[in-house]
């Protein structure tokens, strides 16, 4: 199956979606891990692109009622699991819990 420029959504984007991806590459790039191995101000704009699009497909999401969750984003100085599900699906709790059922978030 092709993946067809039809599949592809436009997302609006507004200057609240660079201000909150600039706020988290600012915080958060001295706990990221640089595997690209790359400078400061691209590390810095690829944090903060990165965080802007996530933040408009959460408004896509929200606007379209789609269901997702939030389970598995950590805090920026912790280790990420993923940023976004778009299905249920079964998560542990705490290292060595059994798994609980992730569903829907508004958040």
């Amino acid at each position: 199956m092709s993946v067809l420029s039809a599949d592809f959504i436009v997302l609006p984007y507004d200057d609240s979606l660079t201000l909150a991806g600039i706020e988290y590459a600012r915080k958060s790039l001295h706990y990221t891990y640089n595997r690209m191995a790359l400078g400061l101000m691209p590390r810095l704009r690829k944090i903060a692109a990165g965080v802007a699009v996530e933040l408009a497909f959460v408004r896509h999401l929200q606007k379209e009622d789609i269901p997702f969750n939030r389970l598995g984003s950590t805090h920026f100085t912790r280790k990420d699991l993923f940023d976004l599900g778009l299905l249920p699906l079964r998560l542990p709790r705490r290292p060595g819990d059994s798994a609980c059922l992730g569903y829907r978030s508004r958040n």
